[in-house]
């Protein structure tokens, strides 16, 4: 008797991470994990290094529900690699009710909740684990790409095992760095806490959860609205990059000391992103500070400032510095 195909689970996950942090190696590791057809795909915007970035994985017994190559909107799996883009991205957007969203952070349960429902999602459940801690123990670095994984297996055994987890590990990277990925996802399904959603609804693998609009809002500020000089600093219009919090992005900020500013200008030319805040004083253009919200660390500004000597001790202090976040 052959098996109804209609009734074939379909596995849709969607990873939330920052550039560096290994959310494209994720879904790759998804569809080498799983045990049948798999298709895996990255979305990039600005590509840096600290810059937010997703990935998807798509699965089934069934091939021809994987064949699509489009991006996963409406996911059963949300895993964000890290906890400070729930502030910048709707890590919730599409998640069919019933779904997980597992989220690496070391914040209580009560606080992630309190972020997440900004955005409206439908009942979901969160499922949580301190990544980073595990990750600075045994690998020695933030990267909690694989252990994302392990708490994914946590709470969805159906798609694979930890061993077939652990298998695919050892075909991605070098012996040396599996092993060190090996010893520290075992340590996952014990470390994540899965808080279910009050309303108990089980999500269904076979329906399809397509939205009927899933991509942006409707109405947003066309080219035609939009300052043509750039729209980093627009005050007719709130729109365009004024939104976007790119000063989240790095793990450190310029920090400005006007007492050593010679106001050589330099920054304000290196500065990718327009950050180097001035004010006309004094019949002339005068550096006041930093605009932290646009700032991505870039650390332009901190190499060309020639700073100001001092004249007891000769020592140079630069007017600006780079303060690591905490």
């Amino acid at each position: 008797m052959t098996e109804n195909k209609e009734n074939i689970p379909k596995y849709l996950v969607r990873f939330h991470g920052r550039g560096g942090q290994g959310a494209v190696t994720a879904a790759q590791l998804c569809s080498m994990a799983f045990d049948g057809p798999a298709t895996c795909m990255p979305t990039f915007g600005a590509e840096r290094m600290g810059s937010p970035v997703a990935s998807f994985a798509r699965m089934s017994k069934d091939y021809n529900k994987v064949r699509t190559n489009e991006q996963v909107y409406s996911p059963q799996y949300s895993c964000v690699l890290d906890d400070t883009l729930l502030e910048d991205v709707d890590c919730t957007a599409g998640m069919v009710p019933g779904g997980y969203l597992i989220v690496n952070t070391c914040k209580p349960y009560e606080e992630i909740r309190e972020i997440i429902d900004k955005n409206n999602p439908p009942a979901i459940n969160v499922a949580l684990i301190d990544a980073t801690n595990i990750a600075l123990e045994y690998l020695g670095r933030n990267i909690t790409n694989t252990l994302i994984l392990g708490a994914l297996v946590k709470v969805a055994p159906q798609i694979f095992a930890l061993e077939e987890l652990i298998s695919a590990i050892g075909e991605q990277f070098n012996p040396k760095i599996a092993q060190k990925n090996m010893d520290a996802i075992k340590t996952v399904p014990d470390a994540t806490i899965i808080f279910p959603c009050d309303d108990k609804i089980k999500v269904s693998f076979e329906k399809d959860y397509k939205k009927e609009w899933s991509h942006i809002g409707l109405g947003k500020l066309g080219a035609a609205e939009l300052d043509k000089a750039g729209v980093w600093y627009t005050d007719a219009i709130d729109g365009g990059s004024t939104r976007v919090n790119t000063g989240s992005w790095g793990v450190s900020y310029a920090s400005f000391h006007p007492e050593y500013c010679i106001q050589c200008g330099s920054c304000v030319f290196i500065c990718p992103d327009l950050c180097i805040q001035r004010e006309f004083k004094d019949n002339k253009w005068q550096i006041v500070g930093v605009d932290a919200f646009h700032c991505k660390g870039c650390e332009n500004c901190v190499y060309v400032c020639p700073g100001k000597k001092d004249k007891e001790t000769g020592e140079v202090h630069k007017a600006l510095t780079m303060v690591m976040k905490c």
